[in-house]
């Protein structure tokens, strides 16, 4: 049985949706850094690469639609939901906390009906 060559128009809406929160995430991420009140005395670069580092690991099998990629993204998304759900309640739910906070929701929703609708999927060929 061979098995034909994966397109990015075989992956399912799910896919684009979570893939459109993850990024947004990234955006929403790095435009905290430096505003509404950056960290005095704090290297910008070295509190943006903590921020994003983490998540730039994943965009590879993301772009590919790769189910196990999803699964770890998933786990790594816990890290940037629990401090956000705290300092959302904490803060009185202001939006540079409650926007990232919904794009995590978003992105682990978008996730799970990705690898429902998509199941055993390696991921889409290049070339």
């Amino acid at each position: 049985m061979t098995e034909t060559a994966r397109r990015h128009t075989d992956l399912p809406l799910a896919h684009w949706i979570g893939l459109a929160s993850f990024f947004a995430l990234m955006a929403i991420l790095a435009l905290t850094t430096f505003w509404p009140a950056p960290v005095e005395g704090a290297s910008k670069a070295a509190i943006l690469a903590i921020k994003l580092v983490p998540l730039v690991i994943f965009v590879p099998g993301l772009l590919r639609g790769r189910n196990i990629t999803y699964i770890w993204a998933c786990f790594m998304m816990m890290i940037y939901f629990a401090p956000l759900s705290v300092s959302s309640y904490l803060y009185g739910w202001p939006l540079t906390s409650v926007i990232p906070l919904i794009l995590t929701l978003v992105f682990f929703v978008a996730a799970m009906f990705k690898l429902r609708q998509d199941p055993r999927n390696p991921g889409i060929t290049t070339g």
